[in-house]
């Protein structure tokens, strides 16, 4: 009977073949420093043909491990959407540990790749609205004027400058 040893998404991280042995290193699909022993190592002694290993590995670093299952002697992966799990068969051990510095290393790297392409979305968002701030004054300048060369003093000109007015300040104090 097998018993799974999962509690979440995880990946394959890294794997190692020598010979017959098969270790394999998978993390969750996300780093979170709550979690404790999230990091699940497997090794296997293969009862079976190293030559399919490869295939399976690359099934398995297709997507998310969403179970994995195992005895003493066959082990069970299986891969969100796909139909048939990725079997292993010989002496099986695992284990859980923490993470490494490597893995918070690269916890702290995503993030700050993330926090730059906000800030460059946010740079690119600012430019945007000064922009458009600057078409709206540009467009209320040539309004006035248009407005300065009619004879009638009742025209459309001063509601659409109150309007473009309004929006510009919304634009200039989005919290307003």
């Amino acid at each position: 009977m097998l018993k799974s040893i999962l509690s979440r998404f995880v990946v394959l991280d890294t794997f190692k073949v020598e010979g017959t042995q098969l270790q394999m290193r998978f993390v969750p699909d996300y780093f979170d420093i709550q979690q404790t022993n999230p990091i699940i190592l497997i090794r296997v002694d293969l009862a079976e043909g190293v030559d399919e290993v490869g295939q399976k590995l690359a099934r398995i670093q297709s997507g998310l491990v969403d179970d994995i299952e195992t005895n003493e002697s066959n082990l069970s992966i299986s891969i969100e959407s796909s139909e048939s799990p990725i079997n292993f068969s010989g002496s099986i051990t695992w284990s859980y540990e923490e993470y490494s510095l490597s893995d918070h290393v690269e916890a702290i790297q995503l993030r700050d790749r993330f926090i730059s392409e906000q800030q460059d979305e946010i740079r690119s968002l600012r430019l945007t609205i000064k922009g458009a701030v600057r078409f709206l004054e540009q467009t209320v300048a040539r309004i006035e004027r248009k407005r300065g060369l009619t004879q009638s003093k009742e025209t459309g000109y001063t509601k659409q400058i109150e309007l473009l007015e309004r929006v510009r300040r919304k634009l200039d104090s989005p919290t307003s």
